[in-house]
């Protein structure tokens, strides 16, 4: 990233997050987790801020976007606690994606002219 610390992880973590849904709850947990992580990896309070006020803003689960919160689940979901058995899917989704992509991770940070 151009000698700036790296944060590719906190977005991953935060995209997995959104993907999976739940309440408004877990959503503002998610969103403080990412701001916290970009801080902590950036010691850029601006830059969290910014990031965290952007997926608030415009993350919600009533947009019909590819990256809206609970964008794994149907449209009109909304805020809604997963049950045992949509928990249990979504964990077993979720390892199967991983498994399929192994290089699903954030890759260290390119130097110089590569």
């Amino acid at each position: 990233m151009d000698g700036k610390k790296d944060w590719c992880a906190c977005c991953l973590a935060h995209d997995l997050a959104y993907w999976r849904g739940g309440t408004e709850d877990e959503r503002l947990k998610a969103d403080q987790e990412l701001r916290a992580c970009v801080e902590r990896k950036t010691s850029d309070h601006s830059l969290a801020e910014t990031m965290f006020l952007g997926v608030r803003t415009g993350g919600g689960p009533q947009i019909n976007t590819p990256f809206r919160w609970g964008y794994g689940w149907p449209v009109g979901r909304g805020y809604q606690a997963l049950t045992a058995d949509e928990s249990a899917l979504a964990d077993k989704l979720e390892s199967i994606y991983r498994n399929q992509n192994p290089g699903l991770q954030c890759s260290a940070p390119k130097r110089g002219n590569q």
